[in-house]
């Protein structure tokens, strides 16, 4: 009986290896708003309304919780067996530049 499951550790990987996860999540006003407020985010784009009236349909996204809500569903499939992060490269979330967006990832 194995605790975690299979094919997971570093050298089972192989570059430009797709995976689909089995979790999602919508990101919603509470997560962008309430997140960028908690780490002191000053850029005003991300919570004030009024600062993108006109510019932009609404709150920008803040990246740093797409990529925090990315990596949090990525977890349980890919760092499962790891003992430290090396590092990752390309991360992209242009579709995700508003709330409301769902986050699939694909890693």
């Amino acid at each position: 009986m194995s605790l975690t499951g299979k094919n997971n550790y570093f050298e089972d990987f192989v570059v430009g290896q797709v995976m689909r996860h089995a979790r999602g999540k919508t990101m919603c006003e509470n997560d962008n708003v309430g997140i960028t407020l908690q780490v002191l985010n000053t850029a005003e784009a991300h919570f004030n309304e009024d600062a993108v009236r006109g510019a932009f349909p609404g709150r920008l996204q803040f990246g740093g919780v797409t990529i925090a809500m990315v990596i949090g569903l990525t977890v349980q499939d890919t760092a499962e067996n790891a003992i430290r992060e090396l590092g990752s490269e390309q991360d992209s979330s242009e579709d995700l530049g508003f709330p409301w967006g769902y986050a699939v990832c694909v890693h």
